[in-house]
């Protein structure tokens, strides 16, 4: 039960982030904020780029770098009423990226 839960929680960042940048945010831009950040390498930013699925790749990304303790706080918010509201919070020691996508 405990890997179902993990997984269904891993499912909906995904859905998070793919909502971010097919509705808000052009995946790349994201790729360059987060290696400008020093959060992704230039060789994970170059694979990006390449990727068909960019938004799972950047999600990944995202975790690693959590678990290597690259990133301080990475957070990921889902309001659904009385609208639809994405956030994605990221804390590096370098500042704080919020992407955000709201719906009416």
């Amino acid at each position: 039960m405990v890997e179902e839960i993990s997984s269904s929680k891993k499912m909906r960042k995904l859905r998070l982030i793919e909502i971010l940048v097919s509705r808000s945010i052009n995946p790349m831009d994201m790729a360059d904020i987060l290696r400008r950040d020093g959060v992704i390498s230039d060789k994970d930013f170059s694979n990006v780029s390449v990727s068909q699925n960019k938004a799972e790749d950047i999600f990944r990304l995202l975790e690693n770098a959590k678990k290597s303790n690259v990133i301080d706080l990475l957070d990921y918010e889902w309001q659904v009423l009385p609208s639809q509201k994405l956030c994605l919070t990221i804390v590096t020691p370098s500042g704080i990226r919020e992407f955000r996508h709201e719906e009416s």
